[in-house]
């Protein structure tokens, strides 16, 4: 009891007590309700890609490879033998560099990829890529280093052929979104809401803002059940029955 007066009282001095108030409750209908809202961005690589430059020394680029990373500390901050099988997948990683510290990073790759965000399958096709899972070292924030980064992944898939390149954030991450929309020439093309109910999923797919193919999936049923996003006016509520 005494752990939680004084969580509560820490968050009262942070948030104020409606907001506190607002999180209490939502902590305790967490097991029957839960919802998350996801933003889709989108950049066309058809497109020149806008160059960022980083506002600190380091060096910026991709690793094309799994033997690059060993001369990195990569290890340090992922698990090395995630980082092989991501490799083994096609993936790569664009990384800003002080010697052979990585001090931001972030993935590119092809193929389905599963958004554990919505609990949704993301079905590219051979011209589609994403980028996702940015992290950039809070002693390093503030350099420019995630739009860099952003930058050359763009590069480097424009340079291969691709055509258009997905990600998402999550809403309440404003300063990510800002970083790759503002900075880096990304769109906005929807917000999708995954809302969970007693342990039954609906996803709410809000209005395309632009004319982008993509389509997602549940991840149990990414082999038998394909799911077109709306048109451009319309709004979609759907079940996994």
């Amino acid at each position: 009891m005494t752990d939680l007066l004084k969580k509560f009282q820490k968050s009262l001095a942070r948030r104020g007590l409606l907001q506190t108030l607002l999180l209490a409750m939502t902590k305790l209908i967490e097991p029957v309700f839960e919802t998350r809202k996801v933003i889709i961005t989108v950049n066309d690589l058809r497109n020149p890609v806008r160059n960022i430059a980083p506002k600190t020394s380091v060096e910026v680029k991709v690793l094309e490879d799994y033997e690059s990373t060993k001369k990195t500390d990569l290890s340090s901050l992922l698990d090395d033998e995630d980082i092989r099988l991501r490799y083994e997948q096609g993936q790569v990683i664009g990384v800003a560099l002080a010697g052979a510290k990585v001090v931001s990073y972030m993935w590119l790759r092809s193929g389905h990829h599963y958004l554990k965000e919505l609990e949704l399958t993301m079905l590219l096709n051979g011209a589609q890529c994403v980028t996702y899972n940015g992290y950039t070292l809070e002693e390093w924030r503030g350099h420019n280093l995630y739009p860099a980064i952003f930058s050359v992944n763009l590069e480097w898939a424009k340079a291969r052929g691709f055509e258009t390149r997905f990600g998402y954030i999550v809403a309440s991450n404003r300063s990510a979104l800002s970083s790759i929309v503002r900075k880096g020439g990304a769109q906005e093309l929807r917000k999708i809401r995954l809302i969970k109910i007693a342990g039954r999923r609906f996803w709410w797919f809000g209005p395309t803002r632009l004319d982008f193919e993509l389509d997602f999936t549940p991840e149990q049923q990414r082999d038998s059940r394909r799911i077109e996003l709306c048109s451009p006016k319309a709004h979609l509520l759907w079940r996994n029955a």
